[in-house]
C-alpha cells in the first residue's frame, strides 16, 4: 500500500497527539513525519513541526527550514506573476533596467525587487534615514545602504557609515526585535576604498559592488526562467515542486546560504584606505 503525503503526515499528527496514552505513539510519529520530508525536501511549516521532536538517528533527516522558505517564496512569488503568459517578462524587463540604473531611486527599487526574485520577504521604507531596502528570510534580517550614485574615486565616507549603521537601531526599533537578534548592514556601491577616518565605524558593516550585485540580478532572473518552464510544463505547482526549487536554487549556488556569503563580501573596515 503506497500512502501519499498527506495520509502520511496526518498518521504522524494522529501518533503524536496519542504519544501521552501510547507509548510507542511518539516513536511512531517521529518515523511518520521524516517520512513525509523525504518525500517534500522539506515544506517549512513540516520541518519546523519535527524540529521540535525527539528523533532517533536513523530518523534524523537534514532539513533547512530556512531552504524550504526561501523555495516556497519563489514558489508564491512566480504564481502571482502567472506561469503563462507576458506577465513574468514584463516584470523582469522592469526590475533590469531599475537594478541597471545608477540614480539612487530607481537602483533602490532594484534591490527591493531583487530580494523578491531571490525569495526573501522585501521591504523599501518611505522617509529619511531609512533603510534603502530590507530582506528578510525567518530571523535572518538584511538591510542596504546604496550609494549607486557616488563617484567611484571617492572613499566611503564617515557619514556613510553612520548613516548605515543606524539603520540596526531603526529596524530594531520597528521591527520590535529582541536585543539579541541581529540585524547585518551592507553599504552598495562602485568604490573600493573607505576613508581613513571612517574605518572604525566599517567594522560592523559589509561592502559589495554595484556590479556583483548586477550579476546576481541576471542570473536569478535566468534561473526563474528555468523554474518557471517547470512549473508550466507540470500545469502547475506539485509535491515535488519545491524540492526541485531546492535543488536548482543549491545547483546555482543561489540559496539564502550563498547570498549571505555575498553580502558579506568585504567588510568595510578591511577595504583598501583612501582620503
Amino acid at each position: 500500500m503506497v500512502i501519499g503525503l498527506g495520509g502520511i503526515n496526518l498518521a504522524g499528527n494522529t501518533a503524536y497527539l496519542a504519544k501521552e496514552t501510547v507509548p510507542s505513539a511518539k516513536k511512531l510519529s517521529s518515523e511518520y513525519y521524516s517520512s513525509a520530508l523525504r518525500m517534500t525536501y522539506g515544506i517549512s511549516w513540516l520541518a519546523e513541526i519535527i524540529s521540535h521532536l525527539s528523533l532517533d538517528s536513523k530518523d534524523v533527516v537534514n532539513i533547512d527550514p530556512n531552504l524550504s522558505l526561501q523555495a516556497e517564496n519563489i514558489e508564491d512569488f512566480l504564481s502571482n506573476l502567472g506561469l503563462y503568459g507576458g506577465k513574468f517578462e514584463k516584470n523582469v524587463s522592469e526590475f533590469l533596467e531599475l537594478i541597471q540604473n545608477d540614480e539612487g531611486e530607481k537602483f533602490e527599487k532594484g534591490i527591493s525587487r531583487l530580494g523578491e526574485f531571490l525569495g526573501f520577504e522585501s521591504e523599501r521604507p518611505i522617509g529619511d534615514g531609512v533603510p534603502d531596502g530590507i530582506w528578510i528570510l525567518s530571523d535572518l534580517i538584511w538591510a542596504f545602504e546604496a550609494k549607486s550614485e557616488e563617484n567611484k574615486e571617492h572613499s566611503i565616507s564617515i557619514s556613510a557609515c553612520r548613516q548605515a549603521l543606524g539603520h540596526k537601531d531603526w529596524i530594531k526599533h520597528k521591527k520590535e526585535l529582541k536585543k539579541e537578534q541581529d540585524v547585518n548592514v551592507t553599504i552598495l556601491s562602485h568604490k573600493d576604498k573607505i576613508h581613513t577616518e571612517a574605518v572604525p565605524h566599517g567594522q560592523d558593516l559589509f561592502h559589495l559592488e554595484v556590479d556583483k550585485v548586477r550579476d546576481l540580478s541576471l542570473k536569478i532572473t535566468q534561473v526563474l526562467r528555468k523554474i518557471r518552464s517547470m512549473i508550466s510544463k507540470e500545469n502547475g505547482s506539485t509535491l515535488q515542486t519545491k524540492e526541485y526549487i531546492c535543488q536548482i536554487i543549491e545547483q546555482e549556488n543561489l540559496t539564502y546560504r550563498d547570498i549571505v556569503e555575498l553580502l558579506k563580501d568585504i567588510r568595510v573596515s578591511e577595504m583598501e584606505k583612501g582620503n
